[in-house]
């Protein structure tokens, strides 16, 4: 529509002249015509050799932290995917092969399986998690329930002073996070 400044009352004309609904031939889109479909084949899983376990194993670790046992179990499924579509290949072989590559990677300290512990039971206290959920987290992770206690209570007593002979545990203080932390949280939605 555009203004009509000619017309003294200053009314608005339209452009093109008005058509009926009848005029249109097609209501609805036009679309092209459906193809049947196509599934995509799946990917091919690459042999396994040392320099694929090398790389793969550098660009998992390079995105996440892993513990020993952890990063094993998941270069283990590539394995045991490529074992399944190449059958001249061995598991057990690929698996000596896995298990120099770590070895490798805690020499070069990729794989640094006290400094994760550490690490990890430093940020999920941070974000006020009890002893059991941290226990249950790192056993998933493949550690021992005894090393992880040992390595949270050496956390709890520098962290957070307290003495052997209290009663006390980091579960207090790891609530008390938990707490202040939702209210915050709490605060900032209204």
């Amino acid at each position: 529509m555009i203004w009509d400044s000619k017309d003294n009352a200053g009314s608005f004309k339209n452009k093109a002249p008005k058509q009926d609904i009848g005029d249109f031939p097609d209501t609805e889109p036009k679309r092209r015509p459906s193809k049947p479909a196509e599934r995509k084949k799946p990917k091919v899983p690459k042999k396994i050799s040392d320099r694929y376990l090398y790389n793969s194993g550098l660009a998992y670790l390079q995105r996440f932290p892993a513990s020993s046992s952890h990063f094993k179990s998941v270069m283990m499924r590539k394995i045991y995917k490529s074992c399944r579509h190449h059958i001249d290949q061995n598991a057990e072989d690929c698996e000596a092969m896995l298990d120099a590559l770590i070895l490798q990677f805690q020499d070069l300290k990729l794989l640094d399986d006290a400094a994760y512990l550490k690490g990890m039971i430093v940020s999920l206290r941070k974000r006020g998690l009890s002893a059991l959920q941290i226990n249950m987290k790192l056993q998933q992770k493949g550690f021992d329930k005894d090393e992880i206690q040992n390595a949270l209570t050496l956390h709890d007593n520098d962290e957070y002073e307290i003495n052997q002979d209290e009663n006390t545990n980091g579960d207090i203080y790891a609530a008390l996070i938990y707490a202040v932390s939702y209210t915050h949280l709490r605060a900032h939605e209204t």
